[in-house]
């Protein structure tokens, strides 16, 4: 017989890509969320963008109605995304890229406020995608 200690590994279940909180952040501001993002945000219908400079983080508090400093959550093409205008955001505290970023591991704090973290932020466009250019990222043809 053998000397090893054999265990068995068993099946467990391994969350899809979709299955993840995600959220992009454009050029513009606008933020992004997954359908399991916004689940997180208990599906909030308006939101308040908050910052922190210290750290680099964008926060997202979840708001049930319309009040003052509130942002929409608008549903995406697909109705399972939202979309956060928040070119203001970019302008107020001088917040600028110029690619879309994704946001690493997005997570809810104990106050319940959706934490994006800009420091470890990585670009969405990693140079393998065919036919999403920008204008600045073509090249002409050189004759």
């Amino acid at each position: 017989m053998s000397d090893r200690n054999w265990e068995i590994c068993r099946p467990g279940f391994k969350p899809g890509r979709w299955e993840t909180p995600q959220a992009t952040m454009n050029r513009r501001g606008d933020i992004t969320l997954s359908r399991v993002a916004w689940e997180l945000l208990n599906c909030a219908e308006h939101c308040v963008l908050l910052y922190d400079r210290e750290s680099q983080t964008i926060g997202i508090q979840p708001q049930r109605a319309a009040i003052r400093d509130t942002y929409p959550l608008t549903p995406m093409a697909a109705r399972t995304s939202r979309k956060v205008a928040g070119a203001i955001l970019a302008h107020q505290f001088g917040v600028s890229f110029d690619t879309t970023l994704r946001f690493v591991n997005p997570m809810i704090n104990e106050d319940g406020i959706l934490e994006l973290s800009l420091a470890t932020a990585r670009p969405l466009w990693h140079g393998r995608r065919v036919g999403a250019f920008h204008k600045e990222r073509k090249h002409p043809i050189e004759p």
